[in-house]
């Protein structure tokens, strides 16, 4: 009987025993591991608009963009400038522009698309601005930003830094070459003196009426100087994109632009380019 009662305790107690190891083997409860997906979010809390408290030269060249109906990215596709920086310099913010260099050239740019005068832009840049601390995190996050509502560009790491630095080289080139366009007119030759005798008797009245001279910037804003047949200036200054200048000139009129997609029309002859389109041109131009 001792026997067969041991027997049955034995018989009894291995299920209980069974159930404890099934409830605590690790390998039947643990959820079997799931596929988890990491994403990397890129956040670059700097790139608002840090404006001037006092904005001087943004706001100059702001109304020169809304005289011309131009919005920020219109703008960014004739200069080349990104729409973020174009959006800071409004403001008087030159950070994003990467220094004083860079700044007096987006300056210099922003000026001849706008037909806006760069020399009293960069003149106050010069006094107000100038020599300012580069802070680099803002200049590699507007080269990251794209557009006025920040988003970025979809690029693997490591290649940021050298499509900046290969941007600089660029800009730096291009700049280089602008300075050699833009610095200023080239000399002009010294004018013919004019025989306003009337003829070898002298009879006439010494006079030449002056012919109307209509000037229009048709491929963007450019310079323009017009000389008399004397020599005398008679206009010296931008023309904004589309602008018109209507003179009246005393021939031949002596023309010098830094865009030669100027057109200009003399007395009775019609408009035509002075030159190629973004080059510097010259041209002396008779009546009819």
């Amino acid at each position: 009987m001792r026997g067969s009662s041991a027997g049955a305790g034995d018989t009894g107690s291995h299920p209980t025993i069974g159930a404890n190891a099934l409830a605590s083997d690790p390998v039947a409860d643990d959820p079997q591991p799931e596929a988890v997906e990491h994403t990397l979010t890129v956040v670059l809390d700097d790139l608002a608009v840090h404006p001037a408290t006092e904005p001087v030269i943004g706001p100059q060249l702001e109304a020169a963009r809304d005289r011309l109906r131009l919005t920020i990215d219109q703008l960014s596709d004739r200069t080349r400038i990104r729409p973020h920086v174009i959006e800071s310099i409004e403001v008087d913010d030159f950070g994003p522009c990467g220094g004083d260099f860079y700044a007096r050239g987006h300056l210099r740019t922003l000026a001849r698309v706008l037909g806006v005068e760069a020399g009293p832009l960069i003149a106050t840049y010069d006094e107000k601005y100038a020599d300012a601390p580069v802070d680099p995190r803002r200049v590699f996050e507007s080269e990251l930003a794209t557009g006025v509502g920040g988003s970025i560009r979809g690029t693997r790491g490591g290649r940021n830094w050298s499509v900046l630095v290969a941007a600089i080289m660029a800009a730096v080139l291009l700049w280089s070459i602008a300075k050699l366009v833009m610095d200023g007119p080239v000399p002009l030759d010294e004018p013919e003196t004019l025989n306003l005798s009337g003829g070898p008797n002298g009879n006439g009245s010494g006079k030449v009426p002056a012919v109307p001279v209509v000037l229009t910037a048709t491929a963007g804003g450019a310079k323009v100087v017009v000389r008399d047949g004397r020599g005398v200036i008679v206009y010296d200054g931008p023309l904004a994109f589309g602008q018109t200048a209507d003179l009246e000139v005393v021939p031949p009129v002596r023309l010098w632009t830094s865009d030669g997609s100027v057109t200009a029309a003399v007395d009775c002859k019609d408009a035509a380019p002075l030159g190629e389109t973004g080059v510097e041109a010259s041209k002396t131009l008779a009546a009819c």
